[in-house]
């Protein structure tokens, strides 16, 4: 997350992003990634997924939101916090 670059972290990611792309691709799912010049992003269309649902108010995602949200990973603070002031109003 805050490491510096190097060569040897490029070749990781690369690495990793080649791999994943490979699972995506054997399990027919590679349309949910969109690529483009230095970026990859997914597309929310292609998939479920509790937190979108969670963000549009559905009934069953917020009531089955049980107070915890990636807690490991301190890049998800925001949401989380984000996440605790919506479901407080």
């Amino acid at each position: 997350e805050d490491g510096e670059y190097s060569r040897s972290r490029q070749y990781q990611l690369q690495t990793l992003l080649a791999e994943m792309m490979k699972t995506l691709r054997e399990a027919g799912t590679e349309r949910i990634v969109r690529k483009s010049y230095n970026s990859f992003s997914v597309d929310t269309t292609q998939f479920a997924c509790d937190y979108y649902q969670f963000d549009k108010w559905d009934v069953e995602a917020v009531n089955a939101y049980r107070g915890e949200y990636m807690m490991n990973y301190s890049w998800a603070e925001l949401t989380a916090g984000n996440i605790e002031r919506r479901e407080k109003k």
